[in-house]
């Protein structure tokens, strides 16, 4: 980010006036060459419209290095500026969609874009922000959007020239002047440089003889060859003017990474390492090159211009750029001889660029070790985030470090600061678990952790996903239909609900977005050599895009209703799509005409090539027809099926066909000599895509899982894929990657060889709720089941299922009886030797244990209780429906309404008691005392005469319930964030100083916790499956031995 405006800009009134016109119109550029001037004007601009943008001014520098994870560092950086909090991004896409999405909710800024390179570069910056002004600079005017007003900066004016040339002299000879303005071309970073020398003392006619010497008399800074002979001439006039010392210590400088400010206390350790200046001799040479125009200097350091910065690289050689490297390394090391995660936090040159300091001096060991270094990249991510330490890892081709940069990327939303401000590490501990390449790097991190409170998961969370996940890419904001991928497995293409196709580069950058749909893009091919692209979409279009273009070349079919599928000849550049009216086309998209087009009875939803002279359609009914493009014949494979087909899968042979339904299930047709189908039905619901791969079937669907079988019906793999809804799924060129897209709007990348031998038992997600029994763990979900987890074992034993959702789940002492309650139906489970006897009661909305006895109520207000062992129902009605409740000693029942009341009822006599409540959570009785847990605080109540004893506020945001640990000293929370804290209840009643002293995140919502009957082991239940948890209380560090001497 810019240090902001500078107090000695020379103003160029003109340039200024146009800049301000068409950036109170809307956005805007600048462009030209290298040291024109582009930055200073965005500068002169946005001081004087500061008071026009109530948002304030943001500023990115970014250079021609900034791209993929370093160019998400810097959207991050105007993130934080925004909300004082770094984003957990790894993709300049994402941390893109992240800016736009934050200036979308605050007052019109002005963002300035500098010293652009690429279109790539600038994407990103362009997301979102409808409010907000963008101006950008750049040096390539062809990277700009062509509907982008800009303005082309050239050399000065002779009037803004002369007044930079003469700033602070008395005066200059007419022909002097004359003479210096046609050799530096009025370009403005030479005049600067001219404007030192002559304020140093040097006589103008002696510059124009020195610099002038070969007959150069004038330059033209369009001209490349020109602009570097003249910087060459007049740096090399300036640096004569320096000691030989001191020119040393300036062209040491290049060493530094392009456009970043280099602080004062950088550049003195460089200079008192290589040339052994004092603070006060750097001082000075600071002031002696900033008086010559070399350098720029403010409050953030010592700035230097690229095309200077180029100059000094290349009037270094290699060795020396490395040796300058190595004597900065070794000047900045920490006193202690200590590892670099002990650098202070203050240090923020060396946090975010050490690597690139390593990595040039040629030290490839210490490079390793120190971005690998788990200790130093916590610190690092809570200083400048995920992206920063993606960044460094990249510098470094090693497995251990692949390993890293993938649960890295992987975990990036989650990785971001939290409180207490230390659980981060336990965060990143949590992501890295698994991985056996930093087996050893997890377990010394770990110890490290042990004497300060924290979290350490007891088995593998369910959300890291499998280790087959190699990538996961942010799609952009909606539902994303369908993918495609390039011939060369350059480039990956998605169609979203929004009806616009994006291109996503695999080597970086930010996707392009091609819009044209009016509606949902329902599916996607590309022609054999890559350079087109076609889509498909509900608003009846079939259109062919550009690839390298990025453009739409024209739309190849209208159709009256929805085109719902299209394929892509293998050797041609034929195209097929089929439309909900039944309607088959085939189109040769190179020469424009059309080749076959059949109109049936049925809703076609599906197509595929054979060769490029037949096609295979399949209707919604599932029957199968060969269309043969030379004879025009039709030819019945499958009759219809039993189920509305969501997919359709070819092998390469045509050999067999694999159909996917609306009913889960999946029927694999032989297409050639006859046989019966075979069918699969594993997947919970819709079973929207489909691919063949060699005799496997991978397939997708509204379960949320990615499925591989093959042909036979045989179940190979399954893998919690995306945490909703797979849209589609297609196999890579390489035959080694899988590529889906979900309606989470991600696309996720996997490695198929690793995926194949990841089967797990069925995976279990979307927990309500979650309950010790005694030393069982029992939980209900989304998908009805009761389902009991061993404490020390993620394995899981279905025991019960509802028809419906089960809503909570709680259990008798000893675990000797369970209560699932469920809108559809409340299940009464009883444990009668290994089985589980089961009484289905009419449905419930909630429940609560108690000692042989238990309570249920429903939506409208109703509350029961019952003996587990049978005999008379106590009811009572309540104005308001029940949210929570818990039984106290002496025939009790203390629950709380939707309405914020609580009630203290003793069902054996009828007395009641009321008390205020709040939005409450969850009742947890523990010992003496009643925690009633709010959404945004905690009240503890005496058993007896419920009085208050304490209470405090939640300062993290609302939560969704919450427990007592069997101590009575901890209470944990859960929050829709995904956040898990511990809190303590010692002293409760310091509102103002309640802080958690651990906390955990997750991916995805969190509903329920519970604690273990004994000790400190604690669960969560929540969107994405059963998480099990170890606290760590505090405990005092152990004095350390006192040496000898």
């Amino acid at each position: 980010m810019a240090a902001g405006p500078r107090d000695d800009l020379v103003e160029r009134a003109p340039l200024q006036a146009r800049l301000r016109e068409l950036l109170l119109a809307g956005d805007a550029a600048l462009h030209g060459v290298g040291g024109i001037g582009k930055t200073v004007a965005a500068e002169q601009v946005a001081r004087d419209l500061r008071d026009r943008f109530p948002g304030g001014l943001l500023w990115a520098t970014l250079g021609q290095e900034a791209t993929g994870p370093a160019l998400a560092v810097l959207l991050a950086d105007l993130v934080e500026r925004l909300t004082g909090e770094r984003p957990g991004v790894v993709t300049p896409a994402q941390a893109g969609q992240r800016l736009g999405a934050e200036l979308d909710l605050r007052p019109p800024a002005l963002l300035v874009v500098d010293d652009v390179w690429t279109a790539e570069q600038l994407e990103p910056f362009l997301t979102g922000g409808a409010g907000c002004r963008r101006l950008i600079t750049t040096r390539v005017g062809g990277l700009l959007p062509p509907d982008l007003p800009r303005l082309e900066i050239g050399g000065m004016t002779d009037a803004e020239a002369t007044a930079l040339l003469t700033r602070d002299l008395s005066g200059l000879p007419r022909p002097d002047l004359t003479a210096l303005l046609a050799l530096t071309g009025r370009w403005p970073l030479l005049i600067a440089i001219v404007n030192g020398m002559l304020r140093r003392g040097v006589a103008a006619h002696q510059l124009i003889d020195q610099v002038g010497a070969d007959g150069w008399v004038a330059l033209d800074p369009a001209v490349p060859g020109e602009r570097e002979r003249a910087v060459d001439g007049f740096l090399t006039a300036a640096l004569d003017l320096l000691p030989e010392a001191d020119r040393r210590r300036y062209l040491e400088l290049g060493i530094f990474p392009e456009g970043v400010p280099i602080p004062d206390p950088i550049s003195g350790s460089l200079w008192a390492g290589t040339g052994g200046l004092s603070p006060a001799d750097a001082d000075e040479l600071r002031t002696t090159l900033a008086g010559l125009g070399l350098v720029q200097r403010g409050s953030e350091g010592l700035r230097l211009h690229d095309v200077l910065r180029t100059y000094l690289r290349n009037r270094l050689p290699d060795q020396e750029l490395a040796q300058a490297n190595r004597r900065l390394v070794e000047m900045v090391r920490p006193g202690s001889g200590g590892p670099w995660s002990v650098l202070p936090r203050t240090d923020h040159h060396l946090w975010r660029h050490l690597a690139f300091h390593l990595c040039e001096a040629g030290w490839w060991d210490e490079l390793f070790r120190t971005v690998t270094d788990l200790r130093r990249l916590a610190v690092q991510i809570s200083l400048l985030g995920v992206a920063a330490a993606v960044a460094d890892l990249d510098r470094v081709p090693d497995p251990r470090a692949d390993a890293l940069r993938a649960r890295l990327s992987r975990g990036a939303h989650l990785l971001h600061p939290i409180r207490p401000a230390e659980a981060l590490a336990d965060v990143l501990l949590s992501r890295l678990a698994g991985a056996s390449e930093l087996a050893a790097d997890v377990a010394e991190f770990a110890a490290a952790q042990r004497f300060r409170p924290g979290l350490t998961a007891r088995w593998p969370l369910p959300d890291v996903g499998p280790d087959s996940l190699t990538r996961v890419i942010a799609g952009g904001t909606g539902w994303l239909d369908c993918v495609a991928v390039s011939p060369h497995a350059d480039w990956i293409a998605t169609g979203s609900s929004t009806g616009v196709v994006s291109l996503h580069d695999l080597a970086g950058g930010a996707p392009a977005r091609l819009t044209g749909h009016t509606g949902s893009v329902k599916a996607l091919a590309v022609t054999h050599d890559g350079t087109a692209l076609i889509s498909a979409g509900v608003d009846g279009t079939l259109r062919w895009w550009d690839v390298a273009g990025r453009r739409q070349e024209r739309i190849l079919w209208t159709a009256p209703g929805e085109i719902l599928a299209c394929a892509a000849a293998p050797g041609s550049h034929r195209i097929a799509a089929v439309s909900g009216g039944g309607e088959l086309i085939v189109l040769d998209v190179a020469g424009n005409w059309r080749i076959l087009s059949h109109r049936g009875t049925g809703k076609l939803v599906g197509c595929a090539f054979f060769g490029d002279d037949r096609v295979l359609t399949v209707s919604e009914e599932g029957a199968v027809t060969g269309h043969d493009l030379r004879s025009g014949r039709r030819k019945a494979l499958v009759t219809e099926g039993k189920a509305l087909v969501a997919g359709f899968a070819v092998d390469p042979a045509a050999e067999w066909a694999a159909l996917s339904g609306t009913d889960g299930e999946i029927r694999v047709h032989p297409l050639r000599g006859g046989g019966e189908p075979v069918t699969v039905g594993e997947h919970r619901g819709c079973v929207s895509a489909v691919a063949a791969f060699g005799d496997r079937i991978i397939s997708g669907g509204e379960d949320g899982t990615v499925r591989v079988i093959d042909r036979y019906g045989v179940e190979i793999a399954v893998v919690r894929a995306h945490p909703s809804w797979v849209t589609g799924c297609v196999v890579g060129p390489d035959r080694r990657t899988l590529i889906t897209t979900g309606s989470d709007g991600t696309i996720r990348v996997w490695d198929l060889s690793r995926l194949a031998q990841e089967t797990v038992g069925g995976p279990v997600d979307w927990v309500n709720s979650c309950a010790v029994s005694g030393d069982a763990l029992v939980g209900g979900g989304l998908d009805g089941a009761v389902r009991v987890w061993r404490t020390d074992d993620p394995a899981n034993s279905p025991i019960f299922r509802l028809d419906g959702p089960v809503r909570r789940c709680v259990s008798g002492a000893g675990g000797r009886w369970i209560v699932a309650a469920g809108l559809t139906g409340t299940a009464l489970l009883t444990r009668v030797g290994e089985e589980w006897a089961a009484e289905v009661l009419p449905g419930s909305a909630g429940c609560a244990a108690g000692p042989g006895v238990f309570a249920r109520w429903d939506e409208q207000g109703g509350l029961e209780i019952r003996s587990v062992n049978g005999g008379d129902v106590l009811f009572r009605a309540n104005d308001r429906p029940v949210r929570a409740a818990a039984f106290l000693p002496r025939h009790r029942l203390i629950f709380a309404e939707d309405g914020g009341s609580l009630t203290v009822w003793n069902y054996r006599n009828g007395r009641v008691q009321s008390l205020p409540g709040g939005a409450v959570r969850a009742i947890d009785p523990v010992g003496d005392r009643i925690a009633v847990i709010r959404s945004d605080g905690v009240t503890l109540l005496g058993v007896r005469g419920a009085r208050v004893l304490g209470t405090a506020d939640f300062a993290d945001g609302p939560v969704t319930h919450g427990a007592v640990s069997a101590d009575g000293c901890w209470l944990a929370t859960t929050s829709e964030a995904g956040e898990l804290r511990i809190w303590s209840l010692a002293g409760l009643g310091g509102a103002a100083q309640w802080r958690p002293v651990a906390a955990m995140r997750v991916d995805g919502a969190l509903f329920e916790c519970a604690w273990a009957s004994d000790g400190l082991d604690l669960y969560a239940a929540g969107r994405r499956g059963m998480y099990a948890f170890t606290f760590r209380a505090p405990r005092a560090v152990p004095a350390q031995p006192v040496k000898k001497r």
